[in-house]
């Protein structure tokens, strides 16, 4: 975690009656808000009447952002945490979670805690304070003698207590702190302990607003068909049968939209929109009745032949065009916690030392593991409404990314960016789709068309699983060279991931950026002379971020291997494991303690087994233990043992909630998810086609959480997902001596129980 700058925070005394707002500004040096925007760029503001609001970044996505980043606030400013009011901040670099100053606005990457963590410690710590002094400067006392607590200030020799409401103004005026001493630790409140989630009444009453709740006056309501065959053309299209629809108002047809977004600090970024035909009407199923009376003629696509079988020859072909990878990806540590730089590391004398390595090897390991295209199955389907007038634009929409849809938005409606408008909804899911740019450019073009009226566009279930933004599929080559001992002497590893072509508008404006750095990724163990390489192929299947970025497949490949490589050595996977993490005293503590809790070691019946597997993304670190059963063909998940580190835990129930998640949805996409591909498009159409986990095949699932204060908080949303995988592999192994190197497991003859 970056600490702030001493001159990274700011003040601004705000005009009369606005009370005290505090935040932190751009890089060092940059000039202060001026007063008259000081209730805009400001992060925190304490009005006169003792509310206190936040401005956040983080979208609520189901992950109790909404929740936790108000408690770290109220530990240091001393509030109640419940009383705290929580807005979306403005589009503006100051709120900006990614980059270097950050300048990019989403929420990815697990970064609603781990990047804010520090900075909303010490504007809480610097308007405490401030408010103190205003106190002690009303009552002509020591500020020493003054201290905060529960929204007050106190003077307890002459048993004095004001509000802070009725000294914010005061306290706007005086200067900022450069560097405010913070709370220690054992004196946090609230920080650490589990509160109720604020997002969970209005979701239980109904009255939380997803994008698909948004109603405005005078709305319109459109739904959408995009070209099946990825990259075809819209022919042409006769309206009358949708235009006898009753309801209908127009038939929009989207052709060859391509849009040149301005991208800071480089060219331009292409977000690429699929040739479609929209139906706008007064109700949703009058529109979704006359898309259905619609014959559109598509003609042409980009890859038209493309099957599954050919997106994995094209895998393994492009194993000859390699590129070498960031040293940084494979040998990310903390070193004990200290820091999250990785050590030196000479990937090139690595490579002359494994090709000694693999010259002289008692004998070679070779395996090779593939990963399928994967769905992201959010709740709700693709949705935003638009209100796209002349000289502005509006839209709302449940996104990950409000920096990249306003960029777009500008770009496509010729708009100056401040002259576009994002308003963030609840999320009905987002695990990385929603930080594509498809929906929300579509509801501004198909208002521009209603003349400005705003229109809901609603993709129905069936649209949102054809044009998904795809996991993409993935191939892994591992070669070791052993030792006489059956240990590695050398690992060299081929790791390709097949990426949407160009014309599909690939990514998302920004999406590189928010999905963190490859320094807060990668593999922990020393393994000697460990050389690795990653082609990226393409092919005609749109692909973007999904649940834990590459590690969701990375970690099933690696993990197998590491497994494959414990049995040629003869050696306990986890006892292996652990070797390889020698003086990564971290490491091994939560290796050690998933292996505890499971009951690594202790016998099982025939026919089951423990799999382990182990990881650090996110600056986190997880293990986890599958036991399974695999009797008459039927493979069962018994148990999942989780033990997870994210240096500090700011909410230990919502990380439990986080981790459970995590585990379903990692169990599921390796049990039995999979989009496969023919004729140039992809075949699950709806739920019945691609089936998800079920209750009864849920696990137990046994969480235990570690503290490591000295290291920087990292994240909890995403560094567990992809342990069930390859946790469960190994587990299968070790029941049957059978190893599963592609998934999912119910393509490979197994049925899962």
């Amino acid at each position: 975690m970056t600490a702030l700058s001493r001159r990274g925070f700011i003040a601004a005394a705000a005009t009369a009656g606005a009370g005290l707002v505090i935040g932190f500004d751009l890089p060092a040096g940059a000039a202060p808000a001026s007063p008259g925007a000081a209730t805009v760029n400001g992060w925190v503001r304490i009005g006169p009447d003792g509310v206190v609001t936040l401005l956040t970044n983080a979208s609520e996505l189901g992950q109790g952002s909404r929740t936790v980043v108000p408690q770290i606030l109220a530990e240091e400013l001393e509030v109640d945490w419940a009383a705290i009011r929580i807005d979306m901040a403005p589009i503006q670099d100051r709120f900006g979670t990614f980059g270097t100053p950050p300048t990019f606005y989403g929420t990815g990457g697990s970064s609603a805690v781990r990047r804010q963590f520090d900075k909303l410690r010490k504007v809480g710590a610097a308007a405490r304070l401030m408010l103190v002094q205003a106190a002690a400067e009303r009552w002509q006392v020591p500020a020493a003698e003054c201290r905060a607590e529960a929204g007050h200030v106190l003077h307890p020799p002459s048993n004095r207590r004001i509000a802070y409401g009725a000294v914010a103004e005061a306290a706007a005026a005086l200067p900022v702190p450069a560097d405010p001493p913070l709370k220690p630790r054992s004196e946090w409140r609230i920080i650490g302990r589990t509160v109720p989630r604020e997002d969970i009444p209005a979701k239980v009453d109904g009255s939380a607003v997803y994008g698909i709740d948004v109603v405005l006056p005078d709305m319109l309501v459109a739904t959408i068909m995009q070209a099946p065959v990825f990259g075809a053309k819209l022919g042409p299209l006769d309206e009358a049968p949708a235009l006898a629809v009753p309801g209908v108002r127009k038939v929009v047809p989207i052709r060859g939209v391509r849009i040149a977004v301005p991208t800071p600090g480089r060219g331009p970024t292409y977000v690429a929109l699929a040739d479609a035909v929209a139906v706008v009407a007064d109700r949703y199923w009058q529109a979704a009745k006359g898309l259905e009376a619609l014959k559109p003629v598509w003609e042409g696509g980009l890859e038209p032949d493309l099957d599954t079988a050919k997106v994995f020859d094209r895998l393994r072909a492009a194993k000859a065009g390699n590129r070498m990878v960031p040293k940084a990806f494979w040998r990310s540590r903390d070193d004990g916690g200290e820091t999250a730089e990785p050590p030196p590391y000479d990937l090139q004398a690595a490579s002359t030392e494994a090709g000694i390595a693999f010259a002289n090897a008692a004998r070679v390991l070779e395996a090779e593991y593939t990963v399928p295209y994967l769905y992201h199955a959010q709740m709700e389907p693709m949705t935003a409404v638009a209100r796209a007038g002349a000289d502005k634009a509006e839209i709302w929409v449940g996104t990950q990314n409000q920096t990249g849809t306003r960029r777009v938005l500008a770009a496509l409606l010729s708009l100056p960016e401040d002259r576009v408008s994002v308003e963030t909804t609840y999320v009905g899911g987002g695990f990385g789709r929603r930080y594509q740019h498809d929906v929300a450019p579509q509801a501004a073009l198909l208002s521009r068309a209603m003349d400005g009226r705003p229109v809901k566009l609603i993709w129905s279930r069936e649209e949102d699983m054809r044009q998904g933004r795809y996991r993409p599929a993935a191939l892994a080559s591992f070669r070791a060279a052993l030792d006489g001992a059956g240990r590695p002497a050398a690992v060299a590893a081929t790791v390709t991931n097949i990426l949407g072509i160009p014309e599909l508008g690939r990514g998302g404006v920004g999406g590189a950026e928010a999905m963190g750095s490859v320094s807060e990724t990668g593999i922990r163990y020393r393994l000697p002379a460990l050389v690795a390489t990653v082609p990226t192929p393409e092919a005609a299947v749109p692909t973007g971020p999904w649940r834990s970025v590459h590690t969701t497949q990375n970690v099933f490949f690696f993990e197998s291997f590491m497994d494959e490589l414990a049995h040629a050595a003869k050696a306990d996977p986890v006892a292996f494991r652990r070797s390889y993490l020698e003086g990564d005293a971290r490491a091994q503590r939560v290796l050690d303690l998933a292996a505890e809790k499971s009951g690594w070691g202790r016998p099982l019946p025939k026919g089951h087994g423990r799999g382990v597997a182990f990881w650090y993304s996110f600056q986190s670190l997880a293990a986890a233990v599958a036991e399974v059963s695999v009797l008459d063909g039927r493979l069962r998940v018994r148990r999942v043992t989780v033990a997870f580190d994210c240096g500090t835990s700011v909410a230990p129930d919502n990380i439990r909630a986080q981790i459970e998640g995590s585990v379903i949805m990692g169990l599921g996409s390796a049990l039995s998810e999979q989009v496969t591909v023919s004729g140039g498009r992809t075949v699950p159409q709806n739920f019945d086609a691609y089936p998800l986990i079920k209750l009864e095949q849920a696990p137990e699932i046994d969480i235990h959480l570690l503290e490591s204060p000295a290291c920087a908080v990292g994240g909890a949303g995403e560094p567990v997902a992809p342990l069930p995988g390859p946790a469960v592999a190994n587990a299968i192994f070790a029941a049957t001596g059978r190893r599963i190197r592609s998934l999912p497991f119910l393509a490979q003859g197994l049925e899962v129980a």
